[in-house]
């Protein structure tokens, strides 16, 4: 195999990885803002209810930037790994 082609195959394997990773971090966050919300939805009514909810939902939102730039970013490797095991097929 060509050196262009191990980077390649080895770029599609960790854009696929961090691809599954990032998505099983959307769903963590997603069930814990959904376990938040279940649980101080009764005292929302009260201001401290509202407040230690609010305090909560930022807790759990605080890694949603990251899991989304991973995301974007492993969908990129997945683009350009496949992009130069195209290119280098074409050449042949």
């Amino acid at each position: 195999m060509k050196k262009k082609q191990i980077i390649a195959i080895a770029l599609l394997v960790l854009g696929v990885a961090g691809f599954l990773y990032a998505v099983n971090g959307m769903k963590r966050i997603s069930s814990a803002k959904e376990g938040v919300e279940m649980i101080t939805s009764p005292f929302s009514d009260s201001k401290v209810g509202s407040a230690a909810g609010n305090v909560l939902k930022g807790e759990a939102s605080k890694y949603d930037t990251q899991v989304t730039i991973l995301l974007v970013g492993s969908i990129a490797l997945v683009i350009i790994g496949a992009a130069i095991l195209i290119k280098g097929r074409k050449k042949r």
